[in-house]
């Protein structure tokens, strides 16, 4: 098989950040970032502010595009991590996350508890230090329109695992939330999320995730 060319390489699109610091730090990038080095896949990252992401020949029809977006090989374009996941499954099947087992779904649930008192500390971290300029202003309408309230209020208000011994995609969304904390303030939002693991399960999950090398490559 001849060596893959940049042409022939999967893509993955990604958010730009002021950060110098920093290559990767979206969530929802992460699941998706963690998939392709579980799976060892050769990919090259590109970053571009939203909204939009530009429209490429062939990609998906939703506008404005968001990321995490995937071009694969053959041309098509997947957004919306959930989704990538699967056909990633589809296209590299060695190494299954057992997506048939429901992990996600359970993961999500009990997301809803834990990360909602984060998300005003978490996009305020976003809007004052990780996002570029021309960014910000887009983030905080939309926040703004969910919450129903002016972004600054809303960051201020009061609102306040899995891996057993087989990796599922479960174990990237709860390691991909505690690598993105770690990325934006690892003496705060990190230690903050730390602090909710009495048992010992996250620190296990994030460090075997370490461990292994699946934060390794973010760029």
């Amino acid at each position: 098989m001849s060596p893959q060319t940049q042409q022939d390489l999967l893509t993955l699109y990604d958010v730009p950040t002021k950060r110098t610091d920093v290559s990767s730090w979206s969530l929802n990038v992460w699941k998706t970032r963690m998939v392709l080095n579980y799976k060892n896949i050769s990919y090259k990252t590109v970053s571009e502010p939203p909204p939009p992401i530009v429209p490429k020949p062939n990609g998906p029809p939703q506008s404005p595009y968001t990321v995490p977006a995937v071009r694969f090989p053959d041309g098509t374009y997947v957004m919306d991590s959930a989704n990538i996941v699967v056909e990633l499954e589809r296209w590299y099947p060695e190494r299954s996350l057992r997506l048939a087992e429901g992990t996600q779904d359970e993961v999500s649930k009990l997301f809803g508890g834990a990360v909602m008192p984060l998300l005003p500390m978490i996009y305020g971290h976003i809007a004052a230090s990780i996002l570029l300029d021309e960014s910000v202003v887009e983030c905080k309408a939309k926040k703004e329109k969910a919450a129903g309230a002016p972004f600054e209020e809303w960051v201020k208000a009061n609102r306040a695992v899995y891996l057993g011994s087989r990796v599922s995609y479960g174990d990237f969304a709860v390691a991909g939330l505690l690598e993105t904390c770690k990325r934006f303030s690892e003496q705060g939002l990190f230690v903050r999320m730390m602090g909710f693991d009495q048992n010992g399960v996250l620190k296990g999950l994030h460090g075997a995730c370490v461990k292994e090398g699946w934060f390794g490559k973010d760029d």
